[in-house]
């Protein structure tokens, strides 16, 4: 899989314009109907609603020229895993430090691309670690999606966070 994230062709756009859905961190509209042969983010194999599958980038966003088609830095985002087939979200958990409250938010975007065949660097919560967290670990622009809570009856489930 990895071989697939690091040959993902890299888009050259025009010099005015802004790159179309499936490049980079350009959302893919639901509207859009997905086509035999997208790669998507999914749990298993069988038929599902378009609205919960999160179409795969078919090319990589130069950083030069269309910075904008990036995630920035600290963006909570579903990524896949190294040596996995799984795509994990930022997960938020509170910290209490010398009496201070704050909301520690892991699983996100520690470094953006800054050329085109450069990966993110995101870290993810791991009990592996004594830390508890991953170091920031390098993930191609191909398996890094943007996280959307699914709106509905239960609002705590998002999608990727089962």
């Amino acid at each position: 899989m990895s071989g697939k994230g690091t040959t993902l062709p890299l888009w050259i756009g025009g010099v005015d314009g802004f790159p179309p859905p499936f490049v980079g961190a350009i959302a893919v509209p639901e509207t859009v109907p997905l086509k035999s042969g997208d790669s998507v983010a999914a749990y298993v194999r069988l038929t599902m609603a378009r609205r919960r599958l999160i179409p795969l980038p078919k090319w990589r966003a130069d950083p030069e020229r269309d910075a904008h088609a990036l995630f920035p830095l600290e963006a909570i985002v579903l990524a896949l895993y190294p040596q996995t087939t799984c795509f994990y979200k930022g997960k938020q958990r509170l910290q209490v430090l010398k009496g201070m409250v704050k909301w520690i938010i892991t699983g996100v975007v520690q470094r953006v691309p800054q050329l085109a065949t450069d990966d993110y660097l995101v870290t993810f919560e791991d009990p592996s670690y004594s830390t508890g967290y991953s170091p920031p670990l390098p993930i191609p622009q191909r398996y890094v999606v943007p996280f959307k809570e699914i709106k509905g009856k239960n609002k705590s489930r998002s999608v990727g966070s089962d």
